[in-house]
């Protein structure tokens, strides 16, 4: 279950996995983006870190830039890296040893930004 919210230049999220102990990564995506092209951008930036050498592979990645549990939490000015526009939270499950996709794709309701 993903949740999000956001008023003025605060956006507060709620990522409850299942099982509770769930390896799983999100990202926020704009509000057209679809499940594909949601995959294809974390694909990016797995790859990314991989080859700059942060990471040694999808399943390190995964381990170090991923989320484990239920997870909460709120931005403060979080929104001065994104275009005024409506976005989305993107949440998907992983395999830990393996790095590769194991859930559903999970979509919070869309929250909209504004210039400042």
């Amino acid at each position: 279950r993903v949740r999000s919210s956001a008023a003025s230049d605060v956006y507060k999220r709620q990522i409850i996995p299942n099982p509770i102990t769930a390896l799983y990564y999100y990202e926020i995506v704009t509000e057209e983006t679809t499940v594909k092209e949601s995959l294809q951008i974390i694909d990016e930036i797995a790859k990314q870190k991989i080859s700059s050498g942060w990471c040694r592979d999808r399943a390190h990645f995964f381990k170090t830039y991923g989320f484990e549990g239920e997870y909460w939490g709120s931005y403060m000015g979080r929104f001065e890296k994104l275009e005024p526009g409506i976005y989305k939270v993107v949440v998907v499950g992983v395999d830990a040893k393996t790095g590769e996709y194991n859930s559903v794709v999970a979509f919070s309701e869309p929250f909209k930004t504004e210039e400042y």
